[in-house]
């Protein structure tokens, strides 16, 4: 009785001569038909390829963003602002009988642009 339910089921197969033997599946056909693998050197080698493509354009943006603010800094720079931080201190330095209070009330002032 468990002969013919292996049977009906595909795991047993009886050939002519009697002998008892396991069916030929599919996956050991698939086995033999293997795709060739690409070496490993070759995957390390592209991800290190993309790497050092990401990080020559990463070093590029940011030396162009350095160059930029080292122009806007030069250009700060080369202006001689009248109502810099500076001038305002040495104007507010040479006025007599200021009180402290209101020294430092107008030092704070004069780090907000607006005020100056």
């Amino acid at each position: 009785m468990m002969n013919l339910w292996m049977v009906s089921q595909g795991l047993l197969i009886v050939s002519a001569s009697g002998t008892r033997r396991r069916p030929v599946t599919n996956s050991s056909l698939e086995l033999s038909k293997k795709e060739s693998k690409k070496p490993k050197s070759s995957n390390l080698e592209d991800a290190l390829y993309s790497l050092s493509k990401s990080l020559n354009a990463k070093a590029e943006s940011s030396l162009a963003c350095a160059e930029r603010r080292r122009k806007i800094e030069e250009e700060a720079s080369s202006k001689s602002d009248p109502y810099s931080v500076a001038e305002c201190m040495q104007i507010l330095q040479s006025m007599p009988d200021i009180v402290r209070a209101c020294f430092l009330k107008a030092m704070e002032k004069f780090l907000v642009l607006e005020w100056r």
